[in-house]
């Protein structure tokens, strides 16, 4: 009984196995035009890519157009005195584009001393306005930065008269310091 099984099976097998290399030949061929067509997607999602976000890949850096420096310029005189630092992060042409547009290149706060030198001063520059002092309260976390600092913007506050600075500093769960409260 179990031969005439294996008999039927082989000779059905021979007749099954034309039609079953013909349908395997045919499921490689569907998993090549499945990756070709994958392939394909990938290469156009790239491309839409660069097309929206307007980037370019390492290799064509070399390729890349800059802005003339009339146009930083323009630019350089519509931004605000507070935006400029962010400005100059993000553009190498800052430097010349700030002399065209006639603003004065300022790095870091400095003033002249008896002797004429140029000295570095921070409590008393005018460079830091209120808003500056306002948003740096805000950021800092007492149990994480150094004292130093916070004392060294709220000094500024304090010496340029920003009393809504120590308000806000105050009011996200600050004690007033001792120091700020008088000597």
């Amino acid at each position: 009984m179990v031969s005439t099984k294996k008999r039927r099976r082989r000779a059905e097998s021979t007749d099954t196995e034309p039609a079953f290399k013909a349908l395997r030949q045919e499921n490689e061929e569907l998993r090549e035009e499945r990756d070709r067509s994958r392939e394909e997607v990938e290469g156009l999602k790239l491309s839409n890519a660069k097309l929206e976000a307007g980037c370019q890949t390492p290799q064509e850096k070399d390729k890349e157009v800059k802005l003339p420096t009339e146009v930083w310029a323009i630019i350089a005189k519509k931004l605000d005195k507070n935006d400029v630092c962010s400005f100059a992060l993000v553009s190498k042409q800052l430097r010349e584009a700030q002399v065209l547009a006639g603003r004065k290149l300022v790095t870091r706060p400095l003033r002249k001393n008896e002797n004429g030198c140029f000295t570095f001063h921070f409590f008393t520059a005018a460079y830091f306005t209120e808003d500056w002092c306002a948003y740096w309260s805000r950021k800092f976390n007492v149990r994480y930065t150094d004292p130093k600092v916070i004392k060294c913007v709220l000094n500024v506050a304090a010496r340029q008269g920003y009393v809504q600075v120590f308000k806000k500093y105050w009011s996200h769960r600050n004690s007033p310091i001792k120091w700020t409260m008088g000597r």
